[in-house]
């Protein structure tokens, strides 16, 4: 047990896909045992990559702003003195969303007036590859092989903990 200690419980999205109208954090602010309630425009965090720099457009903020774009997008943070008052005082958060058609697969994602995941593309194709061969590159190939590859929705199951323990200690540390 450390003295002083908080618990952080995150308000996520219950749509895969759908812009944020309002959110409405009064009671939960009021509820016993809780210390802060953050949406992303109360702690101004920049927004970064996921997992990875595929393009520099395709970034999110650590709190959903103004769009969710996947089931569990955090949008609210609530800081409490024990996990059950941050758990209760999410429950009362009322988050109103307009929803949006979410994108199950790539070539829905890639048609023709498809609803944009990241409002800074001008579509969903955030990256891709191609040879400078051009199109005759195959024209006297003894063998050329065509594919169409379906890959499936995965739910990745990280290994990591659910938990982290932070003690201050008067020095900030900056991680790269």
């Amino acid at each position: 047990k450390v003295d002083g200690l908080a618990h952080v419980v995150f308000v996520r999205s219950i749509f895969a896909h759908a812009r944020i109208v309002s959110i409405d954090t009064r009671e939960a602010e009021l509820f016993p045992g809780v210390i802060a309630v953050y949406r992303a425009e109360d702690l101004e965090l920049p927004s970064h990559h996921a997992f990875f720099a595929l393009n520099d457009k395709a970034i999110r903020p650590p709190l959903a702003r103004g769009k969710v774009q996947f089931v569990g997008d955090p949008i609210v943070a609530i800081v409490a003195n024990t996990k059950l008052a941050a758990v209760d005082a999410a429950d009362l958060v009322e988050v109103e969303y307009e929803a949006l058609e979410p994108l199950i697969n790539a070539e829905d994602a890639l048609s023709e007036g498809a609803e944009t995941l990241y409002d800074g593309l001008d579509g969903n194709l955030a990256g891709g590859f191609r040879d400078d061969l051009g199109e005759g590159a195959l024209e006297d190939a003894d063998v050329v092989f065509r594919a169409r590859l379906i890959n499936q929705r995965v739910a990745v199951a990280p290994m990591e903990g659910n938990a982290i323990l932070s003690i201050p200690s008067g020095s900030v540390t900056r991680l790269p």
